[in-house]
């Protein structure tokens, strides 16, 4: 077993037993992940708790024995990148709240905008033919596929809907369409792109991959696993509200990584891309 894969394990067992158990929330830990900085790949433990990071790295260490550790306070959780005030957007008829346009896939002939189920399908209130609207009162299409979020104790691991796009319409990538339809995986220091209806056109770089993180929205919390961190460049975040949906492009080669959906503090959070595009799949099933 390398390193890696080492880490990668403690992780997810660190996970299940303390991030998201309900009697270590005394510890205000917020987020785990693998991080590799100068060649040494480590696990990382987050609190919002400043005054009692030493004790939370006593607590937590046995779950992370023989691997390097680091423990670290950061403020604040991580919360869904969603209302968009002002510019072009998308949503649920049913909402008042907008998001972003991944982009546009076609599938049996027929042309599909990719975005958060959040978004979509607006937390369990959209339902299959929910008309959707791009702004400012355009009719895009109609809600055909999403996976809904589940509670606690469940973990998410995607947050996506598609729509039908409605007739008449002729949708274009702007800027150009991916390299390619096949998903790149994410790595740390990978360099990467997205277009947002709030922050437009920005760059980054991913920081942390198979990251764990509670992430609230509306006074609710939900797990979720395999989460992509990514940090703005060039003094700007790589991500505001507004931009959940956006889709995450490998720069220059601009092959597809992730699907943005929140944010904490100046950190974007997105999620694999390939565990979106299973939608198109499901298409002709009836689930």
């Amino acid at each position: 077993m390398t390193e890696h894969q080492k880490i990668k394990k403690l992780i997810d067992n660190f996970a299940t037993t303390v991030l998201f158990n309900p009697e270590f929330d005394h510890l205000k830990i917020q987020s785990t992940h693998l991080e590799h900085n100068d060649g040494v790949r480590s696990a990382v433990v987050i609190t919002s708790d400043e005054k009692n990071v030493d004790a939370v790295k006593e607590i937590v260490g046995p779950y992370f024995k023989g691997v390097p550790l680091i423990v670290r306070h950061e403020e604040g959780a991580a919360e869904f990148t969603f209302t968009l005030l002002n510019g072009k957007g998308v949503k649920n008829f049913r909402s008042n709240k907008w998001g972003t346009i991944a982009g546009y896939f076609k599938n049996s002939g027929k042309f599909y905008g990719l975005s958060n189920a959040h978004v979509l399908a607006d937390y369990g209130r959209g339902r299959k033919k929910d008309k959707i609207i791009c702004a400012p009162n355009i009719n895009a299409g109609t809600l055909v596929r999403f996976y809904n979020l589940k509670k606690p104790p469940s973990v998410n691991r995607v947050d996506a809907g598609i729509f039908e796009v409605a007739s008449g319409h002729k949708p274009a990538w702007k800027p150009a369409k991916p390299k390619s339809m096949k998903p790149l995986g994410a790595r740390v220091n990978l360099r990467v792109t997205k277009k947002g209806f709030a922050s437009k056109d920005t760059t980054g770089v991913i920081t942390a991959v198979n990251a764990y993180d509670k992430v609230d929205f509306n006074g609710q919390t939900y797990f979720f696993k395999n989460i992509i961190k990514i940090e703005g460049l060039q003094g700007k975040d790589f991500n505001q509200e507004g931009d959940s949906g956006s889709l995450v492009l490998s720069h220059p080669n601009r092959y597809m990584v992730a699907l943005v959906f929140a944010k904490k503090n100046h950190i974007c959070y997105a999620l694999p891309i390939a565990n979106a595009l299973r939608l198109f799949k499901l298409l002709s099933k009836n689930k």
